[in-house]
């Protein structure tokens, strides 16, 4: 079975001890990056979640240094769609991180409690989505639930949310974009839904990183 690794880091305040030792540790053009943010909890999502891919790439002996974009942003370390794969996506008040040196990963997060008008996305979804979201009973739930997955499914093919979204089809309690089954799992984290996708059936297990 493959494995996925899942880091999900948290800071307790809007004034975590560590947060100016944090930036400080980061090259200078990713420090100017997270200073850019006006807001704490903008600032603390992007610190937390550069900090995570450094202690990433440190402990497999790279450095920001080694990753390379391709033209949707993906990051790659050797060559596009090559190991060690990587996703990460923040959320209010936490980050995930997901690796694998077997395959390639997408990971999503999503705040639980967030007031959101789901009917709105209706011209947005595939038509399978929007059927599986209106005929729960619970419909905003099936709403965030759907999206993350929805999103980690884009995050594992590197390309944008816009242009794409009608791509990922739900039939019969399994993923699709266009006609290319995903596995997806999914668990519960606090307030926050998180969920996996990957092009091959997976096992993951998760640690947990809390900034003070």
């Amino acid at each position: 079975m493959n494995n996925v690794f899942i880091w999900i880091a948290s800071w307790k305040d809007n004034h975590f001890s560590e947060k100016e030792h944090l930036i400080q540790s980061l090259p200078s053009h990713l420090q100017k990056e997270v200073r850019r943010y006006k807001y704490c909890e903008e600032q603390h999502q992007s610190l937390v979640s550069k900090v995570l891919v450094q202690r990433m790439l440190k402990a497999w002996g790279y450095d920001y240094g080694d990753l390379k974009y391709i033209q949707n942003q993906k990051p790659y370390i050797h060559y596009p769609n090559t190991p060690p794969f990587f996703s990460y996506s923040k959320s209010i008040g936490k980050v995930v991180l997901g690796w694998s040196w077997e395959i390639d990963v997408g990971v999503d997060i999503e705040y639980l409690d967030r007031k959101t008008d789901w009917r709105i996305f209706e011209s947005r979804l595939s038509s399978s989505v929007w059927s599986k979201i209106i005929h729960e009973e619970d419909a905003l739930n099936c709403f965030l639930w759907s999206w993350t997955h929805i999103e980690a499914i884009l995050k594992l093919k590197g390309i944008g949310l816009a242009n794409h979204i009608k791509l990922v089809h739900y039939k019969e309690k399994q993923w699709f974009f266009e006609e290319q089954k995903i596995y997806t799992k999914y668990f519960f984290h606090e307030k926050h839904l998180i969920t996996i996708a990957a092009y091959e059936p997976f096992h993951f297990e998760v640690n947990n990183l809390i900034f003070e």
